[in-house]
This record gives structure tokens, C-alpha cells and sequence, in this order.
């Protein structure tokens, strides 16, 4: 996908966000267009977000860019679980889901055998639906 996100599809969508820290806001913004394009087609049941190894930024200027993309990355999914390595983590991710209105969808979590289970829990009962 790119230096800055790992995305696998089988048995369910998982995005990964690599180490690499964004040089500047613009890149980042260049980067998260490019996730939401490769991401539509693939919009709808579940999708684990893993933000782990993510390097945190909380200038000003990163946080609203990061706000103007966050809802975009969001759309379309039935859920998202968020993977995250802390409980300050948990809730920044949780305080972006209420500003939002996500609250409904997305789910953050630090333990990644909790994630995976509720993203598939989820990407099971879309398969049954769909049949």
C-alpha cells in the first residue's frame, strides 16, 4: 500500500499503520487520500485499524488534518476496531468517536486477541447476512 500503511483483506481487513512518522500535515493528508481510495472498495462489515506502532502527534495543525480524515477512513464500515497501545490511547480514539458520532462504530482496544476476535465475530455475521 504504502511506506506508511499495510492493508491485508483475508479473512478480514486489516490496516496497519507502520512506524514511519509523517514528515509534515500535507503528507500525511496525501496519504490518508490514498488509504480512502484503496479502502472503497472494500467498505462495508468490519475493519481492525492497527495503530500500534503509529508515531503520536498532537500539534495543532496534525490534529485538525487528522480530524478532517478521520470520519473519511470511517465510512462505510459497520465497525471498526481500533488497536491501540495504550489506555490513553483508548481514549483519544474514543474522544475522536464522540466528536464524530462514531461511537456506534468504532471499538478501541489495546489487546490484540480482543480485536481480532471482535472484528471477526463481526466479518462472520456480515457472511451470514449476505448469504
Amino acid at each position: 500500500m504504502s511506506s506508511y500503511y499495510r492493508a491485508m483483506a483475508s479473512p478480514y481487513l486489516r490496516v496497519v499503520r507502520t512506524e514511519i512518522a509523517f514528515p509534515t500535515t500535507d503528507a500525511m493528508e496525501k496519504e490518508c487520500a490514498e488509504l480512502c481510495r484503496s479502502l472503497d472498495p472494500l467498505r462495508r462489515g468490519a475493519m481492525l485499524y492497527d495503530s500500534r506502532l503509529a508515531v503520536g502527534r498532537q500539534d495543532p495543525e496534525f490534529e485538525k488534518a487528522l480530524a478532517t480524515w478521520y470520519p473519511r477512513v470511517l465510512a462505510g464500515f459497520e465497525c471498526v476496531v481500533i488497536l491501540v497501545s495504550t489506555a490513553v490511547g483508548v481514549m483519544h480514539t474514543r474522544r475522536f468517536a464522540e466528536a464524530f458520532g462514531k461511537t456506534d462504530v468504532v471499538i478501541a482496544v489495546t489487546d490484540e486477541v480482543e480485536a481480532v476476535r471482535l472484528v471477526q465475530d463481526r466479518a462472520l455475521r456480515e457472511r451470514r447476512r449476505s448469504r
